[in-house]
């Protein structure tokens, strides 16, 4: 089991077969930008425990993971002009992420990389967070 912080909060816990939101996370409305992040980095945890991924897990890298999984590189490239808003709406994201974005595509000559940069996915390439059965924990 690992747990997947988002914001600083326990979001959920995942496993390679479920995932158990915690009760506020799961009722945000369907297509939340929020949880499209946590979803993806449920799928890292599962990728991670399965062995699909290289570990260990860390919440940096499977925030990371949902980034590349919702932001297509070239296009946010292209579009470093426009409004942090605006993009966060354009790829569903929390503006955080847009943030996150910016700086990691600053600093994208570095060799400060986390351990999840080797298996980034290819352009193109769509993950799906389909095969998890989900529960809601109850406090």
């Amino acid at each position: 089991m690992q747990p997947v912080l988002h914001g600083g909060r326990l979001a959920a816990i995942a496993t390679p077969t479920r995932v158990f939101l915690d009760p506020d996370v799961e009722g945000l409305p369907s297509g939340d930008a929020d949880m499209r992040v946590i979803a993806f980095k449920c799928l890292y945890a599962r990728e991670v425990m399965t062995g699909e991924l290289p570990g260990p897990y860390t919440d940096r890298d499977a925030e990371r993971f949902a980034r590349d999984c919702l932001i297509d590189d070239k296009d946010f490239a292209a579009r470093t002009h426009e409004p942090d808003a605006c993009l966060a709406a354009r790829y569903g994201v929390p503006l955080t992420q847009i943030a996150a974005q910016r700086k990691e595509l600053a600093s994208s000559s570095s060799c400060s990389k986390s351990t999840y940069s080797a298996s980034k996915p290819a352009p193109g390439s769509k993950r799906s967070v389909a095969a998890f059965s989900v529960t809601v924990r109850t406090t």
